[in-house]
């Protein structure tokens, strides 16, 4: 009766189930009647969850990536399908379902595991990609990447030796171990051992309990190591250094623990028997042992029944001792074998792969080897100056050509080089044709050995490509600024130039650098503003005087909040730059749109001095903010690389010449503002500090009417108090 009921429970859970996902299909098809019903019976059968759970969904999606096919029928009144139809309609049907089959496989690690909450298959699909993959396919992908770098030499019941071929399969199979070579945590030094010639082979010993330093043993085989079977070093799990006896030791515990859990006991028998094979050392489990060794007939076993039974215990333990001999030299042997027909360390091979990894479009590397397995490589790269380069004439009105100029040019593209983080070993000219100029590199000291140093040199290789048309440019730039060369634009630039130094600028140094315009504030400006007062440094408690010898204590932790509030107020150079020229740039030109929108374009081109990525480039030469008189401001402008042509940059400058003190204003706001949102954040945070009755106040150092008058005048009426 019971069996009766209970598998009556089963049938009705089931029938619900049954129910509810014939309930759900009949639903989908009534909402999406303009769906083929065959497709949603497909959708139905892909649904994973059994029951059509993502159903409604999944159609949904159907629905919107088919729509455009279906419009197009319906406005042809067209019902055929082309098998460009199909192929499009069974896309999507592919597409749809295999989005659901992700978000069913990795829903429970989703932070919204609503499918409804997706509004497209791109969403769920950039949803899964964002999890990454989950351990167990993290396992799988080790499992699978070890397998492809690695070389399985060797398997029975009992061992298992494999070479692991990349650092990949070295760290998978050398788990469990403090191998260097297997190391995920810090430095790997597969890659490095490999490089200089040394082969690893991991054996595993399948009997030996998993905490059994003996578990995991690696072998080490040099390049040059022939006719000699013995490895040079072996390591334990603990990456402790072995010697041959060691290793023995734990090839017999792992032959025996093939029959005995217990299998350190049972060594410490064949010890014993094995040094005086006597009846007292001939044990039950020797016997046993010598039995089990017998019947497996491995590693060319000579036991025979009557030396058990007999017994004669001298042949039995020569004969143990034999299978014991076979199975360490079958390892060695084979390890040896597989080591001469495949020594480690890269092959040309391996140095062309990595090579041709790189495209350089100006630099050329060459490798070879001076002996086996010993590489040696260079690289190198020229510029052709170009043929219409015009050379100026020499004092006495003499034509010059490239070999008049050779060493001065040489010079500048060393110069052009070294700004540009490229330092030939080697530079000269060549006076072939009509002048080249020659640069050679040679590895540096972590650039000399193995497939890293050549890696490492085929970086800074491709970091030099990057650099060469940038170098040449400079170079070209300089023999014209140097007057090594003539050209009609350089000219012109420079006579606009000499005529626009000609209006003396009252604030600003003008410089013409590579045909461009340098523009250096004369001298550092000094503004005094009420920053102690914008810090609210005057609504902080007094410290408490300590005696006739002193007015006021020291407050230590007082004085550390005011100096990390200056150093913030410093290091808030860079965003004080931009907020008071994107303030100051619009007064330059008129208010139109058209203006501002200009103004915008060029405040997003100013940058910190020294980054490369826009032409005009501006910073402070000086900038520091202290209290000296309340509140001390200095700085100095440098803007560089401001273009010829660029008549924005030009009709600022010339503005902001006339107006230093609005663009003064404009960052004494930004800095005082600054000042006021520190002074509100130290007052929540730090309370105990300030007065009981200090009460919020508006600056009037942050007026939007504010001037540089006014600031001055504010400062020194707070200064009288």
């Amino acid at each position: 009766m019971k069996q009766f009921f209970e598998g009556m429970r089963r049938w009705a859970t089931l029938n619900e189930e049954q129910l509810l996902a014939e309930g759900r299909l009949e639903d989908t098809k009534k909402k999406y009647s303009q769906v083929d019903p065959l497709w949603i019976d497909r959708l139905s059968e892909r649904d994973p969850s059994g029951n059509n759970k993502y159903l409604m969904w999944a159609v949904k999606q159907f629905a919107q990536i088919t729509e455009p096919w279906r419009k197009k029928h319906a406005d042809s009144g067209a019902d055929v399908r082309t098998p460009e139809d199909e192929r499009e309609i069974y896309s999507a049907y592919r597409v749809v379902g295999d989005a659901v089959d992700k978000f069913h496989t990795s829903h429970q690690r989703l932070k919204n595991r609503d499918l409804n909450a997706y509004k497209t298959v791109d969403d769920v699909l950039s949803a899964v990609k964002q999890l990454g993959l989950s351990q167990k396919q993290k396992r799988r992908k080790k499992r699978e990447i070890a397998k492809e770098g690695s070389t399985n030499l060797f398997e029975n019941d009992d061992f298992w030796m494999i070479r692991p071929d990349t650092a990949e399969a070295s760290c998978y199979y050398g788990q469990g171990t403090r191998w260097c070579i297997s190391a995920t945590q810090s430095q790997n030094y597969f890659d490095q051992y490999t490089g200089d010639g040394k082969s690893f082979y991991m054996i595993m010993m399948k009997n030996l309990d998993e905490d059994d330093d003996g578990r995991k043993i690696a072998l080490v085989y040099d390049k040059d190591n022939y006719g000699d079977i013995d490895p040079e070093e072996i390591y334990d799990a603990a990456d402790d250094s072995i010697g041959e006896d060691d290793f023995y030791a734990h090839v017999i515990k792992n032959l025996i623990g093939a029959h005995f859990a217990d299998y350190e006991k049972v060594y410490e028998e064949w010890e014993e028997f094995h040094a005086a094979p006597q009846d007292i050392s001939f044990t039950e489990n020797i016997k046993k042992l010598a039995q089990e060794m017998m019947t497996a007939q491995d590693y060319d076993s000579e036991i025979e029944e009557e030396d058990i039974t007999t017994p004669n215990l001298d042949a039995l333990e020569e004969a143990m001792t034999i299978v014991f001999t076979n199975a360490k030299n079958e390892l060695f042997a084979s390890a040896s074998y597989h080591n001469e027909e495949n020594p480690a360390g890269p092959r040309h091979e391996d140095f062309q792969e990595m090579h041709d990894g790189y495209e350089f479009s100006n630099v050329h590397v060459s490798f070879d080897s001076y002996d086996e397995g010993k590489y040696y490589w260079d690289g190198g790269t020229y510029w052709d100056l170009p043929d219409d380069l015009q050379y100026a004439k020499d004092d006495d009105g003499e034509e010059t050509d490239f070999d008049d100029r050779e060493d001065e040019i040489v010079s500048i593209f060393r110069e052009a080089a070294d700004n540009n983080y490229v330092y030939p070993d080697e530079i000269e000219a060549d006076t072939y044709g009509e002048g080249s100029i020659r640069m050679s590199f040679r590895p540096d000291y972590d650039e000399v050995e193995g497939l890293e140093g050549f890696k490492s040199f085929l970086n800074r290789m491709s970091e030099i490509d990057q650099a060469y048309d940038t170098i040449l440019e400079e170079a070209l730039e300089e023999m014209r600024e140097q007057g090594i060369t003539t050209s009609e634009e350089y000219d012109q630039k420079k006579e606009i130039f000499q005529k626009l130094k000609k209006a003396k600028m009252k604030n600003f140094e003008m410089s013409f650098d590579r045909g461009k315009l340098d523009f250096e504030q004369k001298a550092p400006s000094e503004m005094q503003i009420p920053i102690a007062r914008a810090l609210g440094i005057d609504e902080m408690k007094t410290p408490t005087p300590r005696g006739a010898s002193r007015n006021i204590a020291d407050d230590t932790d007082r004085k550390a909040w005011i100096q990390n509030q200056l150093r913030q107020l410093r290091d808030d150079h860079w965003n004080a730059l931009k907020s008071a020229w994107s303030e100051t740039w619009p007064l330059a030109y008129d208010s139109g749109k058209e203006s501002e929108k200009q103004g915008e374009m060029f405040v997003n081109e100013v940058v910190l001095y020294g980054e490369t990525r826009d032409p005009v480039k501006a910073n402070w030469e000086t900038y520091d903010v202290d209290l000296d008189e309340g509140g001390t401001v200095t700085s100095q402008l440098r803007i560089v690389r401001v273009p010829l042509d660029d008549l924005r940059a030009l009709q600022y400058m010339a503005w902001l010449d006339k107006n230093l003190d609005t663009f003064h204003d404009a960052l004494a706001k930004h800095i005082l503002n600054n000042a006021a949102e520190m002074a509100k954040s130290g007052k929540q945070h730090w309370p105990e500090k300030y007065n009981d009755d200090a009460q919020e106040e508006t600056q009037e150092a942050t007026n939007e009417s504010i001037s540089y008058g006014r600031l001055c005048e504010s400062w020194r009426r707070w200064s009288e108090k």
